[in-house]
């Protein structure tokens, strides 16, 4: 239930993005969760730990999606407030 928190937040960034006219970012951003993290663990994670590692996969790729979408806007916070 604690990674309902995390899904929330990257539609935020991803809007963000988009209109900060950064699209780049809001695409990264936007196919982190799924094409970079979720698809690889759920390839990766069964071989190592089964059945767990299938359930495993999403909390890990909402947590990992998290951070890379916090990451990015504070940067781009750190770039607004240096201009």
């Amino acid at each position: 239930m604690m990674f309902v928190f995390f899904q929330n937040i990257q539609p935020v960034t991803v809007t963000y993005f988009s209109a900060t006219d950064n699209p780049k970012q809001g695409l990264l951003v936007s196919l982190s969760r799924q094409g970079l993290f979720l698809i690889p663990l759920l390839i990766i994670l069964p071989k190592f730990m089964g059945i767990h590692g299938i359930l495993a996969a999403s909390p890990i790729s909402d947590t990992l999606a998290f951070i890379i979408s916090v990451t990015m806007v504070l940067v781009s916070f750190k770039k607004l407030n240096s201009k």
